[in-house]
């Protein structure tokens, strides 16, 4: 099974764009990046994660789900 190094964490540039693509601010985007980026991208147990846009998405679904008017473009 292969693992991610650290060389497979995203940069800051990435993480952004990819929030912006999805509708949620460059502030969100830090957030994220900032609390995962103090961890090592590393999971509680120690294990290096693989994906960061899984992290990020499931993340974004926290947002929604304590905000969702946040998400609602009518407004």
């Amino acid at each position: 099974m292969r693992t991610a190094s650290k060389t497979n964490s995203p940069i800051i540039e990435h993480v952004r764009i990819y929030f912006l693509q999805k509708g949620i601010t460059e502030g969100d985007a830090n957030a994220f990046f900032g609390f995962y980026e103090s961890r090592q991208w590393k999971n509680k147990t120690g294990s290096e994660f693989r994906y960061w846009k899984s992290l990020a998405n499931k993340w974004i679904y926290n947002m929604w789900k304590k905000n969702p008017l946040l998400f609602d473009r009518n407004h």
